[in-house]
């Protein structure tokens, strides 16, 4: 019997071999030792780099987060951990890339996989939670680029643990495979068609019988976060596009209900490019499964779960996923009667609830995504040159960071911060702001409509001096605002800087 605990998709056909599929597919172990090394290589078909994320002792802070990466396609001996006190430890290595990057473990290096001086060697398996949850999703729920905040990283920017499905599982008590893959889709719009391929091991590699999953576990929830990438984020395509989606998740819906006849299946999407997405008709699509439709008998195991995209028409970073994470934790937890959710903390929306006006981070004192050589503040989001939005840790009003925008001379850089908003309510923002010198800034409030077009704004200019002083920027929200926006500038020209720090944002 293994003492070695397998989440997560796996081909184990060749023999002596783990190969992940998945971003966040993990090997758990507990052992008695000092340090621990262990055997990974690339697939030889593979051409990516595999990152993996080593939590030892259930440390999993993202902030100084230990990564490896597998780079070879021969084995190398890695250091997964050393320099631990003597006596039992946990291991987690949890994969962060995509199905195409193709890590595999060797399992018989040493004992079972793994090298442990120090002590007396691997201990009994972990156990799984007793629920489980099975989600199928497009890169957003892959991970993708979660560690660039411009949107721009690469796939080795991706997150295996930290993304939305996994906080989600975790709030929840359960584990989670996640089968997401970037531009994946429901319908013949998108490449690849996950609908096509959701039954293998790797969606890369071809369909054999050892690259079958064999559906012997069966999770209480199933996930489909699917259709974005079908869409096409044009008016002009909604008339025709929105039936083959609406059976596109039925159909899907059909497929995982013959793998998992007592399932809840829950039907994800998220708003925020268009209003006319398929978010819009995601409720309207549901209630159609429920009652029968589609070409199906009815289907009452099934639900509808909306998350407001808040931060703008780009891929989550950290603290964004852990949002959306509550959000579909908070549902679930509703329609299958469990318990409050764990909420994860580093979320603008901390409890899992949508209510306007609800932001935390006011103080920018949670930084932990770094840009370069800087970190910025969970919750805000740059535009413009890499290092000219960023939490600073030298000139700030209390605690550790404030915000700080510099202007460049060809482009006005800014950041922008966000919360749901409702018409009719009227926002009162206040923030403590000095300047590098006397200069103006903005302290700017947008009200915006579910595909984030602007509808009305109060540009908040205010001339600033080089001492805190404290100013504030008053909305009333029109008809058919969703969201509401903090942009902060400054716009002194080249070179000039604007900090702040010590928000306050209320709503009447």
């Amino acid at each position: 019997m293994s003492n070695v605990l397998y989440v997560g998709r796996f081909d184990k056909s060749v023999a002596n071999t783990a190969y992940f599929s998945n971003p966040g597919c993990a090997l758990k172990i507990n052992f008695n030792g000092t340090s621990v090394t262990g055997q990974f290589k690339k697939k030889s078909s593979a051409k990516k780099t595999t990152v993996l994320f080593i939590i030892i002792d259930g440390n999993d802070s993202p902030n100084g987060r230990a990564v490896t990466a597998v780079t070879t396609t021969g084995y190398g001996t890695y250091s997964l951990a050393s320099g631990l006190a003597t006596g039992d430890h946990t291991l987690e290595i949890v994969c962060n890339t995509e199905y195409y990057s193709g890590a595999v473990f060797n399992m018989a290096f040493g004992t079972q996989g793994f090298t442990i001086t120090g002590g007396t060697g691997l201990l009994t398996s972990p156990s799984l939670p007793s629920r489980f949850i099975e989600y199928y999703g497009d890169s957003g729920a892959a991970g993708w680029t979660c560690w660039n905040p411009y949107d721009a990283g690469t796939y080795t920017d991706g997150e295996g643990y930290f993304s939305f499905p996994q906080v989600a599982a975790r709030a929840l008590g359960a584990y989670c495979h996640n089968n997401s893959q970037s531009s994946a889709g429901i319908t013949t719009y998108s490449s690849p068609q996950l609908q096509l391929t959701y039954d293998l091991i790797n969606p890369a590699d071809a369909r054999i019988a050892a690259n079958i999953w064999g559906f012997t576990v069966h999770p209480d929830v199933a996930c489909i976060h699917l259709s974005s990438n079908d869409s096409g984020y044009s008016d002009s395509y909604f008339t025709s596009r929105k039936p083959v989606i609406q059976q596109g998740w039925a159909d899907f819906r059909y497929k995982l209900r013959q793998k998992h006849p007592n399932a809840h299946i829950c039907i994800v999407e998220s708003y925020g490019w268009a209003s006319y997405e398929p978010s819009q008709y995601l409720e309207e699509t549901v209630a159609t499964i429920n009652t029968g439709g589609f070409g199906y008998d009815a289907d009452t195991n099934v639900s509808a779960c909306l998350v407001p995209w808040i931060w703008g028409q780009q891929h989550c970073v950290i603290n964004e996923h852990a949002g959306f994470g509550n959000i579909i934790a908070n549902h679930l937890a509703t329609v299958m009667s469990w318990s409050t959710p764990t909420y994860d903390t580093r979320s603008t929306l901390p409890d899992g609830t949508i209510m306007p006006g609800d932001i935390t981070n006011s103080g920018f004192e949670s930084a932990i995504v770094s840009v370069g050589t800087y970190k910025l503040p969970d919750g805000v989001r740059p535009s413009g040159t890499s290092g000219k939005v960023i939490a600073d840790t030298v000139i700030k009003r209390t605690g550790t960071y404030s915000l700080k925008v510099t202007d460049e001379r060809n482009s006005t850089p800014w950041g922008n911060w966000c919360t749901l908003a409702s018409p009719g309510e009227t926002f009162s923002l206040s923030a403590y702001i000095k300047g590098s010198a006397s200069t103006t800034c903005k302290l700017k409030l947008q009200a915006m409509d579910h595909g984030q077009a602007t509808l009305s704004s109060n540009e908040g200019t205010k001339s600033i001096t080089t001492g805190w002083l404290q100013y504030t920027t008053v909305l009333t929200c029109p008809t058919n605002t969703a969201i509401l926006w903090i942009v902060f500038t400054c716009e002194g020209g080249n070179g000039v800087s604007a900090w702040f720090d010590d928000l306050t944002l209320t709503k009447s």
